[in-house]
């Protein structure tokens, strides 16, 4: 593990006072993993701290597999934000039973999934328009 990830998931599990970002259980080295909030095949940063979080594995798990289907069976032609609004419905719609900590995890994914998209579009919106202001403005 290179020096800056280790930085990071200190940093993380400093931020996030030891818990699962998505339901709040504890995490120890045998649950935690390292979570992409954009994913990678959506175009998500890999090296970037602001795009990581920890989750743990259960919670990874079933975010990824979401993630897949979307990519694979719904949205394989559709940009990052239309992505993550699938993403942010099929949480809300998946029948989490009542316990208030399947509502919180997926109430989170989806929260945290739809801010990323969004900063993500407008770094990238910003970075598109400064490169050719003078044109536009």
């Amino acid at each position: 593990m290179s020096g800056s990830t280790t930085r990071t998931i200190i940093s993380r599990f400093t931020s996030q006072e030891g818990l699962c970002v998505y339901c709040d259980v504890n995490l120890t080295e045998k649950n935690a993993t390292m979570d992409h909030v954009i994913p990678r095949s959506w175009g998500g940063n890999t090296g970037g701290i602001m795009n990581t979080v920890l989750a743990c594995e259960q919670c990874n798990s079933f975010k990824s597999g979401l993630e897949s289907h979307i990519t694979n069976q719904m949205g394989a032609h559709l940009g990052l934000i239309e992505r993550a609004a699938l993403f942010t419905l099929r949480c809300m719609k998946r029948p989490h039973g009542s316990t208030f900590r399947n509502r919180l995890r997926f109430s989170r994914m989806a929260e945290h999934v739809i801010s990323a998209a969004d900063e993500h579009h407008r770094q990238n919106h910003d970075s598109i328009l400064g490169n050719h202001k003078e044109k536009y403005l």
